[in-house]
């Protein structure tokens, strides 16, 4: 069976030649219409249910064709496939989609019980910027940026709601060095004012860093998370970072530091053994294409001499990790402070944990 997909007139040349190919129409991110597919497939395989089902469909322009459509669709013919025989799902993929680090030799997750980084050396730099500064990581950091010394002149605090961070604000009156600042990652549209705020701020000495924190989970197993919400995981998680992160380049690329950050996740390995396979798949996708896009654009701005990284705090005690984490969120940023001040070139494109140890992408099963 095959969607009407590319070219039309020879896949009816096929089905004209060979009396078991049956042409459906679909369009793989028309969610409305997978009951009408469901129902005809149905009408095709009966009882004897769908052996394999092979996801081609595919465009580059976006997330939703190439990675939630499919994924969706396996989900709706999940009850087909189980009835079946062979019970396969068949992912087309491309080696352009694997992360892989040649910078470090990866042998597992971080050991946690061994010693974290002792090099107490802080930040020099002039300017830092954390996005979703208003709870948790981003609020931890802006606390402990603006007081660290030698003093770090501009700490620009991003959020939606500048009004409602009392926290925030609260740091702020007493840091004349904190400047609060409306961001929502993905209203494209503001980038600009953005830009020319931060660019008022920080003048000619550039953005040393970007501490791309900003982020959502939605905590919902794979038979109950909608089309909606994958998506909007991958917007807030991964592209609304990557998007700032190109947009303030020109700023970053001028100053001393040059350093993008991404705050990331283990979550994001693929592995097959997490214990967060069952109920975060929005989540974890979107934290692995955050990881694709800040590797992937670390290599396109490497020439200018910016670092991109992608960092894991840990599990820490925040609204995201819950009471039961393992880390303090205040002990987790400073390590992370502690390990930014000692990123140079090497590290570009990696994927490291609050303490400087290497997470890696995957971990080989075969």
């Amino acid at each position: 069976m095959a969607s009407t997909f590319a070219s039309e007139f020879e896949l009816k040349l096929i089905a004209e030649a060979n009396n078991n190919v049956h042409i459906l129409k679909l369009d793989v991110i028309d969610y409305n219409s997978y009951s009408n597919l469901f129902t005809e497939l149905i009408r095709i395989v009966g009882s004897s249910g769908l052996d394999i089902l092979i996801n081609n469909a595919e465009l580059l322009k976006s997330f939703e064709v190439d990675a939630v459509a499919p994924y969706l669709l396996a989900r709706a013919l999940t009850p087909l496939i189980k009835a079946s025989q062979r019970k396969l799902i068949v992912a087309i993929s491309t080696e352009a989609g694997s992360i892989e680090d040649t910078n470090a030799s990866f042998g597992g997750f971080p050991d946690y019980n061994q010693p974290t980084n002792t090099n107490t050396k802080m930040l020099d730099v002039s300017t830092v910027l954390v996005t979703g500064s208003n709870r948790g990581i981003g609020l931890e950091f802006v606390r402990q940026l603006a007081s660290l010394e030698p003093k770090i002149s501009h700490v620009i605090a991003t959020c939606r709601d500048p009004d409602a961070a009392e926290e925030l604000k609260s740091i702020a009156k007493t840091n004349n060095n904190v400047h609060i600042l409306k961001l929502d990652v993905i209203d494209y549209k503001s980038y600009d004012n953005l830009y020319a705020e931060v660019k008022k701020i920080v003048g000619e000495s550039g953005l040393d860093i970007l501490i791309n924190n900003a982020g959502i989970l939605i905590p919902k197993p794979h038979d109950a998370v909608t089309p909606e919400e994958l998506l909007k995981s991958f917007e807030v998680n991964a592209v609304g970072p990557y998007v700032l992160a190109r947009k303030l380049t020109p700023l970053i690329k001028i100053s001393q530091r040059k350093l993008i950050v991404a705050i990331s996740d283990e979550a994001a390995v693929i592995d097959g053994y997490s214990s967060l396979a069952q109920g975060f798949p929005a989540y974890r996708a979107s934290k692995a294409a955050l990881n694709m896009l800040t590797r992937t654009y670390g290599d396109h701005v490497k020439k200018d001499g910016i670092i991109s990284v992608m960092l894991f705090p840990g599990w820490c005690k925040t609204d995201f990790g819950g009471p039961k984490a393992r880390l303090f969120t205040d002990y987790s940023v400073s390590s992370m402070i502690k390990t930014i001040s000692t990123l140079n070139a090497e590290k570009n494109g990696c994927f490291i944990d609050y303490s400087g140890r290497p997470v890696p992408f995957y971990i080989t099963l075969f």
